[in-house]
This record gives structure tokens, C-alpha cells and sequence, in this order.
């Protein structure tokens, strides 16, 4: 129980927040994931819960995929993997064919 209250003292304080002023926990959880209200998840990574900001991007591509399949598998897909890529070199300082 003393822990209980520790870290529930802890949440209120909201010491930890996202760049966009999001307190960690329960508020973070309402705004980013689809979680039920009442189901408390300790782990979410072996099952894949997505984030919605995620999830949304993920529709998007899923959506522009199924409008022109031919073009998406033969072009677009090829550009945004690319882009991915220079984007991630960029961010861990390495070139894109690393």
C-alpha cells in the first residue's frame, strides 16, 4: 500500500512530461494508445499496442497503398523507405547506405 501511494505521488506531481506538456501515466495513456478505460497494461511492447499518432500514419500508408497498389509496390514504397532511411542515418550520424 505504501508503495501504491508513493507512486501515485509521484503521477500527480507529473515530474516527467513529453515535449508537448503531457504528463506521464494515466494522461499520457488517454491521449496516445486505445487502450479500454479500465484495463491496466504493464507491458504493451510484446503485443504490439501502437500508438495513435502511429496507428493514424499506418492507416494513411495503408490507404494510399490500396488506392494504387501497382504504383505503391513499384515507386512509392521504394521513396518512402528511402526517406526513412535518410531520415534515420541523419538522426544516428551515419549516411544512408549504412
Amino acid at each position: 500500500l505504501i508503495l501504491v501511494v508513493l507512486l501515485a505521488s509521484l503521477v500527480d506531481a507529473c515530474e516527467y512530461q513529453t515535449r508537448d506538456g503531457t504528463c506521464y501515466g494515466k494522461n499520457l495513456r488517454e491521449k496516445f494508445f486505445y487502450f479500454a478505460p479500465n484495463f491496466i497494461n504493464v507491458n504493451h511492447g510484446s503485443f504490439g499496442a501502437v500508438a495513435k499518432p502511429v496507428h493514424k500514419k499506418q492507416t494513411e500508408l495503408f490507404l494510399q497503398q490500396e488506392a494504387y497498389p501497382d504504383t505503391w509496390f513499384r515507386k512509392q514504397m521504394y521513396d518512402l523507405i528511402y526517406d526513412s532511411r535518410a531520415l534515420i542515418a541523419n538522426f544516428i550520424q551515419a549516411t544512408v547506405s549504412d
